[in-house]
């Protein structure tokens, strides 16, 4: 769906590019989140010796590294969106826009 979106960006008139440029910021907030979930992760790895978290023979660890993976992606696209957004709202002369230098890590309005 993001890939659908980010494929016609050219094609949104300034109001719905005013509104995707907004997803820089939830792609940051999302990375926050994302960052929080793996400590947490890496804890239970660091621990694992002691408390056998990891030991299960199951596909519980793989779905969850998938799963990890997918969010990472979603990150990505939505900084995209909101990056080329940006961009075309400011070739466009459109509304008032944060500035971003790059489309990786989000924009934030301090």
């Amino acid at each position: 769906m993001l890939r659908f979106l980010f494929d016609r960006v050219n094609e949104l008139d300034a109001s719905e590019l005013e509104f995707l440029s907004q997803s820089n910021e939830l792609a940051g907030h999302m990375a926050m989140n994302l960052a929080s979930v793996v400590s947490g992760i890496g804890s239970l790895v660091a621990w694992d010796d002691q408390a056998g978290n990891f030991r299960d023979d199951g596909d519980s660890v793989s779905d969850l590294l998938f799963t990890i993976a997918n969010q990472i992606e979603v990150i990505g696209e939505l900084s995209n969106i909101g990056f080329e957004a940006s961009t075309l709202l400011r070739m466009k002369g459109g509304a008032d826009v944060t500035e971003c230098d790059t489309p990786v890590g989000g924009c934030h309005n301090g």
